[in-house]
């Protein structure tokens, strides 16, 4: 298995931080914005509750624990507090938004072996010996040439998954001579 860089996974997690927040700021103005008890008090404590997760999750993430608060089921909870407002369609954008994060913020991770290559794409790809023309890993950067002529490549995370790339490459070799 290789694992692949993910450059974009620190704007997805700022991104994310954001929406809460600015969900969280519009629901702690409940009292203001909203009429009727329900309304005014649970978006307060849906605000409160999401601002108090993003603070959590923040001070772990810059303590750099590796156990931290997860923040996508807050965007469920806004859903919910949404619902309860009866902004129904404003209640599947943090669902929506949620479910892109979740896909984006993923490991990506390459398994390759005797079957052919899983490339994690979205859906994920299985590629076939015999659909793959060239495969290899050279400084660092993983190349995949399809016969269809597709072509896929990507940085490898090196830091936290070192490759050899002979070794590697004399594999992917050995299978695509069959």
């Amino acid at each position: 298995t290789l694992l692949l860089r993910n450059d974009k996974a620190r704007f997805y997690r700022i991104m994310t931080w954001i929406t809460l927040v600015a969900n969280a700021a519009m629901f702690l103005m409940g009292p203001f914005l909203f009429t009727g008890t329900l309304s005014r008090v649970s978006s307060v404590v849906s605000g409160a509750i999401v601002a108090g997760a993003v603070v959590i999750h923040f001070i772990q993430t810059r303590e750099n624990r590796a156990v931290r608060i997860p923040l996508l089921p807050f965007f469920g909870l806004l859903s919910i507090q949404w619902c309860v407002l009866g902004y129904y369609w404003v209640a599947v954008l943090p669902l929506v938004f949620a479910f892109l994060a979740s896909v984006a913020d993923r490991k990506f991770v390459v398994t390759v072996n005797t079957n052919g290559v899983v490339y994690p794409s979205f859906p994920e790809r299985r590629l076939r010996w015999e659909e793959i023309s060239n495969m290899l890993v050279r400084d660092g950067l993983l190349t995949i040439d399809l016969h269809n002529n597709h072509f896929y490549q990507q940085l490898l995370d090196e830091e936290h998954n070192p490759v050899n790339e002979q070794e590697f490459n004399d594999f992917c070799r050995r299978f695509l001579s069959v």
